[in-house]
């Protein structure tokens, strides 16, 4: 079973990689609300 390997990784870079999967469209919507001077 591939949930055998997953014991290698360790809680907290599980929970960096959420993050950065959760933030990382946030971000990029963003960014470009910006670059339209969205924000003025």
């Amino acid at each position: 079973m591939p949930l055998q390997k997953d014991k290698q990784v360790s809680p907290m870079r599980m929970k960096i990689t959420l993050l950065i999967a959760g933030f990382g469209p946030l971000i990029a919507v963003g960014l470009f609300l910006q670059s339209k001077g969205f924000f003025g």
